[in-house]
This record gives structure tokens, sequence and C-alpha cells, in this order.
């Protein structure tokens, strides 16, 4: 098993107050079981990538601030605080075409499966009981806990864009941040209250599709 490796900061969590109890827009505070498969470019396997999002960046820019899978590839994302059901959507999951079909995925069908660990995740690989398959991110994707799970410490992201008929060249799903709406409150010395990212998300499609 992949030795896990935990990165907390404060620039991978950004938090606001929701009802005295849950938290919005909380990043990844960590990866664990990287498995990038068929790639060669050492600045598309830079796994810390896929813990921050900022949706006021284009990520059509040409920056390299995403993480790819590859054809099959994997990565598991760990939360330093449970995730739980609330109201809509409780995970948003964002990937980069990098200026290929953006927002297009019948031209350009990167895929991914999005499974969640029911439960606290303590280095589980994919396959071992308890992950749950949320859905599939077709490029960007939102999912709902709501019936498939009752809390998460860890999301695995997986490759299928080659099952989804994806036949061109590339690096396969490129993940740009991953961002989740309602947790259980962290300890009170690592809170970063503010205007919060859930209110800033649809500045991604305004910036695409202005």
């Amino acid at each position: 098993m992949t030795r896990m490796i935990t990165i907390i900061s404060t620039a991978a969590l950004l938090v606001t107050l929701v009802g005295g109890s849950a938290l919005a827009a909380v990043m990844p505070a960590g990866y664990t079981n990287y498995n990038p498969v068929g790639l060669t470019d050492a600045t598309r396997m830079d796994p810390t990538n896929a813990l921050a999002y900022d949706p006021s960046l284009d990520d059509q820019s040409g920056s390299i601030n995403f993480t790819s899978l590859g054809f099959g590839g994997s990565i598991v994302l760990t939360f330093a605080n449970t995730l739980i059901n609330g109201a809509g959507a409780d995970l948003q999951i964002f990937e980069t075409s990098w200026g290929y079909g953006a927002d297009n995925w019948d031209a350009y069908s990167e895929t991914a499966e999005v499974w969640a660990f029911d439960g606290t995740y303590a280095g589980q690989d994919y396959g071992d009981a308890g992950w749950v398959l949320l859905g599939h991110a077709r490029q960007d994707g939102a999912f709902d806990f709501d019936g498939l799970i009752t809390g998460t410490t860890a999301i695995l992201l997986r490759d299928v864009s080659r099952e989804f008929g994806f036949g061109g060249q590339g690096d396969g799903f490129d993940i740009d941040g991953v961002v989740a709406n309602y947790a259980t409150p962290l300890p009170a010395g690592v809170w970063l209250l503010g205007g919060g990212l859930v209110g800033l998300l649809g500045l991604r499609r305004l910036r695409r599709n202005g």
C-alpha cells in the first residue's frame, strides 16, 4: 500500500460557517495511493495540484495547475474533517481539458469514476470493502451523498475515459479541483472564515462561457 501523504495548510482549505455547524467549500487536505498510468510529463503528475481549487482562475490558461491520472489511473483525496450530506450537491469535481473540448463532454469525453469511503478512511485500497460509487464525472460533476453514504473522509477518483469512448491521445482525467459543500466542524484553531468558495464557483462557468 502506498504510504499516505497528508498535506494540511491554510491554502488547502476555505470554509464558511453554515447554520452554526456545517462548513462549506472544503477542499482536500491530503492524498494517498496516487497511481498515474502511462504518463511521462512530471509536471502533470504533481498530486498536490489536486488539493486546491480557485474558480477565479481560467483553467484553460496554459498553466499546469492540475493533476493528471492517465488512462486507468487513480488517486485518493483525503479530508481533515468528515464530509456529510446536505441540501443539493455535496461534492463537486472539476476537470480541465486544458483547451480541448472545454465544457463539451460529447467532443472530449474524459471521465472518472467518483467513489467515497463510507465512514472514516484508514488507507483502504480501491476494491476494498467500504468504497461506494457516487457516479461519474464527465469532465465536471456534482454528487449527492443522500441514500449512499452517511459521511466520508476520503474520495477516490479513477479514470475510465476509454470505457466512455475516448479514443484520442492525452493524459486521461485531469483534476482541476475537488470541493465538498458540507462537513462537520473543524477545530476552531484551523477555521478560515470568509466570503466562501461556493459563491465563487459560478465564476468558472462565466469565464468559460463569456
